[in-house]
């Protein structure tokens, strides 16, 4: 068993039931082609995932930050930073998602074709994401920019899910 308080390991209960609901919110706001659910659904997200983050810099194995900027996956969250802080701070901010549409027939793989009308995507930095912090801004660039949302957040809980597997059921 880990050294943990209870309230430590509650709270990190919490958050990976919080981050699960939120999920599934947005993949439900993206099957109903619902852009203020989709909006929504992503802030609620975002706010989960990296409340989740930070909980396991503090609390988590003190290599946590290490393995993170090492784990494909995990390297995700570095610029899903830039995406949260700019969505809490950038008033004129009101989209961090741009629709791109789901069928296209150049360089068809028709084994691995999407037949989805649209897919929802992280918007170029560039004008809209200038402030802050010039290494959130490169990690977002760098990790999450042009990929597809649900993708992103697909790796990042595979991540944080097995972080909190390590300390959850030791």
């Amino acid at each position: 068993m880990s050294d943990l308080k209870y309230e430590e390991r509650m709270r990190l209960k919490f958050n990976q039931y919080a981050y699960s609901k939120a999920y599934k919110r947005l993949k439900m706001a993206i099957d109903e082609n619902n852009n203020h659910e989709i909006y929504s659904s992503i802030g609620e997200l975002l706010l989960w995932v990296m409340t989740t983050h930070e909980w396991h810099k503090v609390h988590g194995q003190s290599d946590y930050t290490k393995r993170a900027r090492k784990d494909n996956k995990g390297t995700l969250l570095f610029g899903l930073a830039h995406a949260y802080n700019s969505l809490k701070h950038n008033m004129k901010l009101f989209v961090m998602h741009n629709k791109h549409d789901g069928f296209s027939f150049e360089n068809v793989d028709f084994s691995n074709f999407d037949f989805r009308p649209f897919i929802i995507k992280w918007i170029k930095a560039d004008n809209l994401l200038d402030e802050g912090y010039d290494n959130q801004r490169r990690n977002y660039i760098n990790f999450i920019e042009g990929k597809e949302v649900l993708e992103t957040f697909d790796e990042v809980l595979i991540f944080l899910n097995n972080e909190n597997q390590t300390l959850l059921f030791d």
